[in-house]
Formats: structure tokens, sequence, C-alpha cells
């Protein structure tokens, strides 16, 4: 696995999320939309919405950020895998 840079993970672990953000960590880490969405149980154009700032209210844009979180602990060797929304499978994602 790649370890993140300690760039990475401050600008990961800043306490205020926007859309930009979302979209730059999400290209940092190296997810497509189609990947974050997937593993959120969404449509890419939910994620799509999120980082245009069209869905900024809710619980999507909130799980959207606790997914780059938790994306970053799994590469750098916190978590073990990640959980697919809806399921009791465990996804294990290349990095």
């Amino acid at each position: 696995m790649n370890k993140i840079d300690e760039t990475t993970r401050k600008i990961l672990f800043q306490s205020s999320w926007t859309p930009k953000r979302l979209r730059e960590m999400r290209e940092l880490l190296g997810l497509s939309q189609r990947e974050v969405a997937d593993i959120m149980g969404v449509t890419k154009t939910v994620i799509s919405g999120i980082e245009l700032g069209r869905n900024i209210y809710g619980p999507a844009f909130t799980n959207y950020a606790m997914i780059l979180e938790r994306y970053y602990a799994y590469t750098n060797g916190y978590l073990p895998a990640f959980r697919k929304a809806g399921t009791s499978d465990y996804m294990v994602l290349e990095v």
C-alpha cells in the first residue's frame, strides 16, 4: 500500500469540508466518483452534485467526508477493509 504524505493528511483532517475540498481529497486519494458512489451505495450523480455544491445539506455530504477519512485510514493500515453500503460484505480497494 502507498503511504499518503503529510500534506494530504492535513487536508483530510481539516475541521471544515467544502465541496471543493472533498473533490480535491478524492483526487489525491486516487478515487473516482464511481468508486466513492459504490462505497456509499449512492449514484455517481449524487457524488457529482456534492462536488458541485448542489447536495451539501444532508447525510450524503457528511457520509462523503467520512468515507474519505476512512479510506485514508485504510490506505495507511489503520482499518482492515471497507464494508460496502447496505451489505455485510467487505471490500478491499486497491490503491
